[in-house]
């Protein structure tokens, strides 16, 4: 099976940690790597990680980076054919590893999988869906390109990339100190199909 691997950058956000591991973890297989980025955090964040202790691994940059590098830095501890990269404050529904799965199978040639999310507040009540239906199943370039050209159609919740691809395009651009994701999408836009899963995750 495809192995897939889902990073976590997490800096100071230990209240809402546990959820998003927990959430994880109970959909995981043996094809799954989940990988904390613990990027120095000084809230509870290292305790969570330790009750998650031998269902997934953590690793830690040298110093605490911006967002971009850190990204970076993560993806390039990950092991997996594809990744997907999940905020220390998001939550994934029982379908997320399946969708993202379907995606990628799509199309032998796919380098993006997006797929509907839902915002949540604090108590992980929703305030809104989000299905972004303008997005075609499975877009080829040139319109890859197009339908990212005046908003962001990939929310960083809810995606998996190929890691060949971020490889090849040298991973986010570290002069972005936000949608650095966007860029990415741009720029992988020439490099094959994306595809979009209506399924909320």
């Amino acid at each position: 099976m495809l192995r897939i691997s889902i990073g976590i950058p997490a800096f100071n956000q230990g209240p809402y940690l546990r959820e998003t591991l927990a959430s994880l973890v109970a959909q995981a297989d043996a094809a799954t790597e989940i990988v904390v980025s613990e990027n120095h955090s000084t809230d509870e964040t290292p305790r969570v990680l330790e009750e998650f202790a031998g269902r997934v691994r953590v690793v830690r940059p040298p110093r605490h980076l911006p967002m971009m590098a850190h990204w970076n830095f993560l993806v390039r501890e990950l092991e997996g054919d594809w990744f997907a990269l999940l905020s220390s404050d998001d939550r994934a529904k029982s379908v997320y590893l399946d969708t993202l799965r379907r995606g990628i199978a799509r199309d032998p040639a796919t380098v993006l999988v997006r797929a509907a999310f839902d915002i949540i507040d604090a108590s992980g009540a929703r305030i809104k869906r989000q299905r972004v239906l303008s997005n075609r199943t499975i877009a080829r370039p040139p319109r890859t390109f197009l339908e990212q050209l005046a908003i962001n159609k990939t929310s960083f919740a809810a995606f998996a990339f190929r890691r060949e691809t971020f490889d090849r395009l040298g991973g986010f651009d570290e002069a972005f100190h936000l949608y650095g994701d966007w860029a990415l999408w741009l720029r992988a836009s020439p490099h094959g199909p994306f595809v979009y899963e209506n399924e909320v995750i």
